[in-house]
């Protein structure tokens, strides 16, 4: 048996987990359930990439997590925006990150890689995205489905002084990073962000969203609201919101509803 775990918020991680797991007749499991243990032969990790590290919900989900079957086949598949796609090389030290937390269970990942996709984390950039990006996408998840299926090994890099000192910056660590989210008059009182905030962080009052500090700075809410009336700090105003072609809003929604 093989099970896939993600944690997706615009659906690019969802995206890649389900074309791996067709491939190799895995199970695709949300990060935001609550999972104890997992023996199966194949176990995967796919996640996004924040400032060149881990987000704090998978770092707790791959430490919590129980793995009894010591010769699982492990693999780890981190997406990435960065603008410069060859910043690859040293992303991938962010495999070696969840390599560190197997290790501390007797275990190790035997392959890890990573995708370059779409750049959406709009608080410091535009969304970056095209139709070549999109294709190149399709063609390297390809290469990396096939070396899954195949049970290819590769080394695994470690994180490295320039993950740690990037990822030092990420304003995301005490949760207090909501504290930044402006609800303009725009807003509907739909429920839509309270409904994919993967950490149930967002209750309606008064049918406005509020906040409760125990955020991922994710941008699921302000990708996904359908007026455009979350905004973060001013750095996000006039600026595109994104959501992975292939996957639905619905999609979204149910797959970060934890269980």
């Amino acid at each position: 048996m093989a099970t896939i775990f993600c944690f997706s918020t615009t659906g690019n991680c969802l995206y890649a987990s389900n074309q791996i797991a067709l491939k190799i007749n895995a199970t695709v499991i949300s990060m935001t359930e609550s999972v104890q243990s997992c023996d199966d032969d194949v176990i995967g990790f796919v996640f996004p990439t924040y400032f060149w590290g881990l987000p704090k919900i998978v770092e707790r989900f791959i430490s919590n997590i129980k793995i009894t079957n010591k010769n699982s086949y492990i693999f780890a598949i981190t997406t990435y925006g960065n603008k410069n796609k060859n910043a690859g090389n040293s992303i991938k030290g962010v495999i070696g990150a969840v390599d560190k937390l197997l290790s501390k269970k007797g275990l190790a990942i035997t392959y890890g890689n990573v995708l370059h996709s779409v750049q959406n984390f709009i608080v410091h950039h535009e969304v970056i995205d095209s139709e070549e990006i999109q294709k190149n996408i399709d063609e390297n998840l390809k290469i990396l489905t096939h070396d899954i299926a195949e049970k290819k090994q590769n080394e695994i890099k470690r994180f490295g002084f320039i993950n740690k000192l990037i990822y030092s910056s990420f304003p995301h660590k005490n949760g207090h990073c909501d504290n930044h989210f402006n609800i303009s008059p725009n807003c509907t009182g739909c429920g839509i962000c309270k409904s994919i905030c993967p950490m149930q962080n967002i209750l309606l009052k008064e049918g406005k969203p509020t906040y409760l500090h125990n955020c991922e700075l994710c941008l699921a809410c302000l990708h996904a609201c359908p007026t455009t009336a979350i905004e973060w700090k001013k750095s996000t105003i006039g600026k595109k919101r994104y959501r992975n072609p292939h996957i639905s809003l619905k999609e979204l929604i149910v797959f970060n509803s934890s269980k």
